[in-house]
C-alpha cells in the first residue's frame, strides 16, 4: 500500500495557526482528505475528514478537545495500555500529550484548541489546578449531544462576519464547553466515591491486567490492588464499567489478539490464543467473533 495522499483541500491555515502547525508536525495531515482551519476570538478550530489516522499524537500548544464522528473501530493508548473498541456515532475526547492514536475507519473530526493562559484568566483558576483537571479529563470519553451541538454552532459562527459579537460567542461557548466537561468529570468522580472506582484505581487495575493477560487473573488479586474486599470490588467495578471484571478481561484479551493479528502476521492463531490467555484457538475464535463481529482469520485477511 502506498503512502497516503496529502489533503486535497487545506483552507484558512496560516503558519501561526496552532492547530495547523500541530497537524503538520504530528504527520497526521498526510492521512487527511480535507482540512479547514478557522479562528475566532481566542479560539482556534479545525474541521478534518480522513479515512485513517495512525501515529503518536504530539503535545499540543494549548488544550485540544476533539469531537469525532464515524463508524468502525479505534485504538488509543493513554499511557497504561491499549484500549480498543467500536465507534458508532459521536465521541468527545480531551487528548493529552503523546497519546498513541489509531483510527481505522472513515470519520470526520472537529477539534478545538484553547490557550491555557487565557482559560486561567477567564475562569479564575490556578494553572496547576486546571492542568490536573484536564489530565483527569483525558481518561474519559464523552458521548454527549450538548458537546456536539455546541462545537457545531461554534464552527458555523466562526465563518460569519459578526465582529465582536462572534468573538464573544466563541469565547463564551468555549468556556461553557470546558465547564461542562469538567462538571461531567466531577460527577464521574463523585460517582466513584459513592460506590464506583476512582480513576487512579482503574489505571492501576488496567496496568496490572494488561501485563498479565496470558496468565490466569484472580479476583482476589484485583480486589487487593483496588484495596477492597472481593464482594465490594466486583460491585464497584461493575458500577464503574457496566460489565463484570471477567467480561472486561475478555475484552482486553480480544483487543490484544487483534493487535497481534495486525502486527505479527507470521504468528499462528493457536499461538495468539496462548499469548492472550485463551488457551485454545476455539475459545479465542468464539470471543473474538462475539466482540469483533468476525473470526480472527477473517480479521487478519482484511488487513
Amino acid at each position: 500500500m502506498g503512502e497516503p495522499r496529502m489533503p486535497k483541500k487545506i483552507r484558512n491555515a496560516t503558519s501561526e495557526h496552532r492547530l495547523a502547525d500541530w497537524y503538520e508536525k504530528s504527520g497526521l495531515a498526510r492521512f487527511c482528505e480535507t482540512m479547514e482551519f478557522r479562528a475566532k476570538g481566542t479560539v482556534e478550530m479545525s474541521d478534518v475528514s480522513n479515512k485513517r489516522l495512525h501515529g503518536t499524537v504530539p503535545a499540543a500548544t494549548g488544550i485540544l478537545i476533539v469531537n469525532s464522528r464515524g463508524f468502525g473501530h479505534y485504538r488509543r493508548n493513554l499511557g497504561y495500555g491499549w484500549e480498543e473498541g467500536r465507534q458508532n456515532g459521536t465521541v468527545t475526547l480531551v487528548l493529552p500529550a503523546n497519546c498513541d492514536w489509531d483510527v481505522a475507519f472513515e470519520h470526520h473530526t472537529r477539534s478545538l484548541s484553547l490557550d491555557p493562559a487565557q482559560l486561567e484568566t477567564q475562569m479564575h483558576v490556578r494553572a496547576e489546578r486546571l492542568a490536573a483537571a484536564f489530565e483527569r479529563l483525558s481518561n474519559h470519553c464523552f458521548t454527549k449531544n450538548f458537546v456536539n451541538s455546541l462545537m457545531k454552532e461554534m464552527w458555523h459562527n466562526s465563518a460569519e462576519e459578526t465582529g465582536w459579537l462572534g468573538e464573544l460567542f466563541c469565547d463564551s461557548a468555549s468556556l461553557a464547553l470546558v465547564a461542562y466537561l469538567l462538571r461531567e468529570e466531577l460527577r464521574s468522580d463523585q460517582q466513584a466515591k459513592r460506590g464506583g472506582l476512582a480513576p487512579h484505581q482503574m489505571r492501576m487495575l488496567i496496568e496490572f491486567m494488561s501485563s498479565r493477560l496470558s496468565n490466569k487473573l484472580r479476583i482476589s488479586e484485583l480486589a487487593g490492588i483496588a484495596g477492597l474486599s472481593e464482594y465490594h470490588f466486583i460491585r464497584a467495578f461493575q458500577r464503574e464499567t457496566g460489565i463484570t471484571p471477567y467480561q472486561y478481561v475478555l475484552r482486553m484479551r480480544v483487543n490484544k489478539a487483534s493487535e497481534l493479528l495486525r502486527q505479527q502476521p507470521y504468528i499462528s492463531i493457536d499461538e495468539i490464543a496462548l499469548l492472550c490467555g485463551f488457551g485454545l484457538a476455539s475459545a479465542l475464535a468464539q470471543q473474538f467473533r462475539r466482540l469483533m463481529g468476525m473470526s480472527p482469520r477473517a480479521y487478519r485477511d482484511r488487513l
